[in-house]
């Protein structure tokens, strides 16, 4: 999908046309960043995916801040996030108050 532009990959996102794993959602948020499309599919989810596997630890710090500075990644995906990026990666120096739910 790395022909697709930006409107193809938010319909794609908001359909489910991919499987939720760290790869499609790092791939998403590394070419259009925390768009409100990127998190209505995290929050859609019901399954739990392991952020921390990712290996980029660039994506990772990235998408960390982005997580922290979002209100609206639901409670229940914002603390499978922190806790696992922080927990594996140790992804520790952020300036924002880190609040788990």
């Amino acid at each position: 999908l790395e022909g697709v532009d930006e409107k193809l990959w938010a319909t794609i996102l908001i359909h489910k046309k991919v499987i939720y794993n760290p790869e499609e959602v790092f791939r998403f948020f590394n070419r259009f960043g925390m768009s409100d499309e990127l998190v209505g599919f995290i929050n859609s989810q019901s399954e739990g995916i392991d952020y921390a596997s990712y290996e980029d630890e660039d994506t990772l710090t990235n998408f960390f801040n982005a997580c922290i500075k979002n209100a609206d990644i639901e409670n229940k995906h914002y603390k499978e996030i922190m806790q696992q990026i922080i927990k594996i990666h140790q992804v520790c120096n952020v300036n924002y108050p880190l609040l788990l739910f």
